[in-house]
This record gives structure tokens, C-alpha cells and sequence, in this order.
């Protein structure tokens, strides 16, 4: 008998990456779960120059993207050293980092992000972008 239930495209796990510890937790607990789904990780790094471009300087785009193409680097030289044969792959996004991590997700992937970004207000349980990113799923997030 021919099941009628379609088997969701699990896609890639999407992680997102600001250069805080949390972040990098998240992103190494994300290729863990990707090699447990057999499935690819995705770095995504979300910019925010596209909404800011008129206010922010070529010199100052320039350095964001620099400095978060390296970021992206870093990060995944990190978790191919902890997952060897893992595929990775990163993404510097001009978007901000909730509707970049959810563009990367598409429709059936996993977001995962981290408890506390590089933000000022360290009491607070949860970041702009975790909250952000939660709120607004329509596919599964997890908070690290």
C-alpha cells in the first residue's frame, strides 16, 4: 500500500554566527546535529548593510564584509576540525540576521542560534536575534 503522507526535505541545519562565544557554541552544537541527520551545516553570517547602505560608508561596508567573511572562516575551519567530513558551508548575507538566517533555513530547514549575541544588556535569557528568529519560525529554531 502507497503511504499517503509526503516525507518533509529536511534541508541543511542553518546556524548563525555574530562572533560571540554563544554563537560559536551554537555553531559547533549545530554540525553535531547536522553529522547525527546526516545532514550539510550552513554558516550564515547576517550583515545588516542592506537596510543600513545609506548610512553606512563603502570603507564601512567594506569592513563588515571583511571582517565577517573571516568570521565565517574561522567558524567553519573550527567545526570541520571538531566534524571532519562534514559539509560546510558559509554565507555572508547583507540581510539582518533574523531574515537572513530564515532565507538560509527556506522552508523545512533547522535554524540554530545562540543564547546571547554580542549585545549590551547581558541580563537578558535571550538576544534580539534568537527571540527575533523564534518568533517569526516556521520551522523548527533551537536556542543553544
Amino acid at each position: 500500500m502507497e503511504s499517503t503522507f509526503r516525507t518533509p526535505d529536511t534541508s541543511s541545519v542553518t546556524v548563525g554566527v555574530d562572533g560571540s562565544e554563544p554563537a560559536r557554541t551554537a555553531a559547533l552544537w549545530a554540525a553535531g546535529e547536522a553529522v547525527r541527520r546526516d545532514r550539510p551545516l550552513h554558516i550564515v553570517y547576517g550583515a545588516d548593510t542592506e537596510g543600513r547602505a545609506l548610512y553606512l560608508s563603502a570603507e564601512t561596508v567594506e569592513r563588515i564584509r571583511f571582517n565577517g567573511r573571516e568570521l565565517l572562516d574561522g567558524t567553519a575551519k573550527a567545526v570541520s576540525a571538531e566534524y571532519p567530513g562534514l559539509n560546510v558551508t558559509t554565507e555572508f548575507s547583507r540581510a539582518d540576521a533574523v531574515t537572513a538566517l530564515h532565507r538560509a533555513a527556506g522552508r523545512h530547514g533547522t535554524v540554530v542560534v545562540g543564547n546571547r549575541g554580542l549585545g549590551g544588556f547581558n541580563s537578558l535569557l535571550l538576544g534580539s536575534v534568537g527571540l527575533g528568529t523564534a518568533a517569526v519560525a516556521m520551522t523548527p529554531v533551537i536556542v543553544v
